[in-house]
């Protein structure tokens, strides 16, 4: 009776290993492609990732330039309404530039918002069509 169980153990294994060895190899594969589309995903994220933080970059860049822009017309501004010597004339002088910049300044803090809002929107389309959200 013993001699029977060996035999068809040992047939069983011999039916069975072939099949395990190709799940292996079928699993191998399958984990090889999936870590291959992780990496091919995972690069795509990557280079999203440096086109958002380069759009910042851009962006802040812009800014910056405004307002550096903007604080030059107002010391300029500033500069002429304190050579004013009517009070009346030199304090409208003041306000109108202090008007204008915070026209600029306003604009320029826009301009950055917007940016960045388009750069984060972006962004988000291409992590989705890299697989990732």
């Amino acid at each position: 009776m013993h001699g029977s169980r060996v035999v068809a153990v040992s047939a069983a294994v011999a039916l069975c290993l072939p099949l395990a060895t190709f799940a292996t190899s079928s699993s191998s594969s399958a984990s090889s492609s999936s870590s291959s589309s992780a990496s091919t995903g995972l690069a795509c994220l990557r280079t999203a990732v440096v086109k958002r933080e380069n759009a910042y970059i851009s962006a802040f860049d812009a800014y910056v330039t405004a307002e550096r822009s903007a604080k030059t017309a107002k010391l300029t501004a500033m500069q002429t309404a304190y050579a004013i010597q009517d009070k009346k004339q030199r304090k409208t002088a003041i306000s109108a530039a202090d008007k204008a910049f915070k026209t600029a300044d306003n604009a320029a803090k826009k301009a950055l918002s917007e940016a960045e809002k388009q750069a984060k929107k972006v962004f988000n389309l291409e992590e989705a069509v890299c697989g990732y959200q």
